[in-house]
């Protein structure tokens, strides 16, 4: 943090943004340090459901005067910014939803996959479902399963350890995908992938705002898991996705344009 005030970047605009970051007041993460005159955009930052207490309202406050451009990712954040005063923060969509698919397939590891299979990919937050239920449930259909893990996840079953491009490519590949995860979400929305999301539970359950969020804006709120493994054969319909994850990324390319511009 000191290294930031004492040798801040030379840049016409600084911009924080993306997943968690707002989750407590560090100035590394809201821009603090630099000149008056450099551009400050939040593009799409998280505060992960936190609701600030009045001390930390108090110092969001100082370190938000100074932007030119607020935004957040999650509708509950981007009230609680208006709360605080900042009326013209917007919500905007998750920077992975700017590029269209076919960017990512560029970096993609093309692979022979076992056809039809299920990935499943689990970050390490407990969900309401057993790995050995989503298993049985597998082999139930005939499914190969193909499992993906992170974040200290420990369990008995075989994994694989993929680079990025591989990962692209499982996501994509894959005939239907299980996850927890925010961004396998996102994954699967951009390459159309049938998918169920199962929400996290005990004390990171806010942590689900992001995922009801996401969902419910594309019409795909009932991918949501709530009971039903099986409502993964239901046909999905990502026309709604596709329209409008293409206008999205043609605002915001208009929205910092004008912000650069001024």
């Amino acid at each position: 943090k000191e290294e930031l005030k004492s040798t801040y970047p030379d840049a016409d605009a600084y911009v924080c943004g993306s997943d968690q970051i707002w989750g407590h007041p560090d100035l590394g993460y809201f821009l603090h340090f630099g000149t008056k005159t450099t551009k400050r955009i939040a593009y799409a930052p998280s505060m992960g459901g936190i609701i600030p207490n009045k001390k930390c309202q108090k110092e969001l406050i100082s370190y938000l005067s100074d932007f030119d451009f607020i935004s957040s990712r999650e509708k509950s954040d981007v009230h609680t910014l208006h709360k605080l005063g900042f009326t013209h923060a917007i919500q905007q969509p998750d920077p992975t939803l700017l590029l269209p698919a076919v960017h990512y397939l560029q970096l993609a590891t093309p692979h022979v996959p076992p056809k039809p299979y299920l990935l499943l990919y689990l970050l390490g937050n407990e969900t309401d479902v057993k790995t050995e239920e989503i298993y049985a449930f597998a082999h139930k259909n005939d499914l190969p399963v193909r499992y993906v893990a992170s974040q200290g996840r420990v369990d008995q079953f075989p994994k694989l350890y993929p680079t990025v491009g591989e990962w692209l490519s499982l996501i994509n590949d894959a005939s239907y995908v299980i996850t927890n995860s925010f961004h396998g979400t996102i994954f699967c929305l951009q390459f159309n992938t049938p998918f169920i999301t199962l929400p996290v539970n005990k004390n990171i359950d806010r942590m689900n705002n992001r995922i009801y969020d996401l969902l419910e804006k594309y019409d795909l709120k009932d991918r949501i898991f709530a009971g039903r493994l099986d409502k993964l054969f239901d046909t999905i319909n990502f026309d709604v996705f596709n329209r409008k994850r293409n206008q999205e990324a043609q605002i915001v390319k208009k929205n910092f344009e004008q912000i650069l511009a001024r």
